[in-house]
């Protein structure tokens, strides 16, 4: 029993992986998502969700390098922020930057909006050391143009989904080959 186990264990990883693997084999365009967690201010302890489309082919191909992209017309972005879906088209500065890792997960932005028409939205994300933007601020004002809120937080990638799918069978099937181990 325990042999069975392990093989289908190995032989869901292999597919799983397989699986994966199978969908980079040609330039397309690809989604990946981020999330800011804010951690100061009146929005404390809320996410905000986002993602980015791009070619394919703009990934990093090394292992640990990041790259960063200088146009939006390279790449197309989407952020909900207190319930409104704000894009590339608009930055203050009339151009977005993203950085990615070697798997397209997005881990700085160069983006800064200042709507004259939402008072909630002035927001960016601020440079680091190592990053274009990893660092998000807002400011939130009343009809007086006074701010009433000010702070900040985190942008973070999230997992895709394929991939976390093939982690948990992985996991699954090794629980399984441990219980069944247990019990012979």
């Amino acid at each position: 029993m325990h042999m069975l186990v392990h093989r289908l264990s190995v032989s869901a990883a292999i597919v799983g992986l397989s699986v994966i693997a199978a969908g980079s084999a040609e330039a397309a365009d690809v989604t990946r998502n981020f999330l800011v967690d804010i951690q100061t201010g009146g929005l404390a302890d809320e996410f905000f969700f986002g993602s980015v489309t791009l070619d394919e082919s703009l990934l990093v191909p090394a292992e640990g390098e990041k790259t960063v992209i200088l146009s939006a017309d390279l790449f197309s972005l989407e952020f909900d922020f207190l319930d409104t879906i704000f894009t590339e088209e608009n930055d203050f500065f009339g151009f977005a930057a993203l950085e990615i890792t070697q798997y397209g997960n997005v881990v700085g932005l160069g983006y800064t909006v200042d709507s004259l028409e939402d008072p909630n939205a002035f927001f960016g994300f601020l440079p680091t050391d190592d990053s274009i933007g990893d660092e998000f601020f807002y400011d939130q004002f009343d009809a007086a143009g006074a701010v009433v809120d000010s702070g900040g937080g985190i942008l973070k990638a999230v997992p895709e989904p394929g991939f976390a799918i093939a982690l948990g069978i992985l996991g699954m099937f090794g629980w399984v080959g441990r219980k069944s181990r247990q019990t012979a």
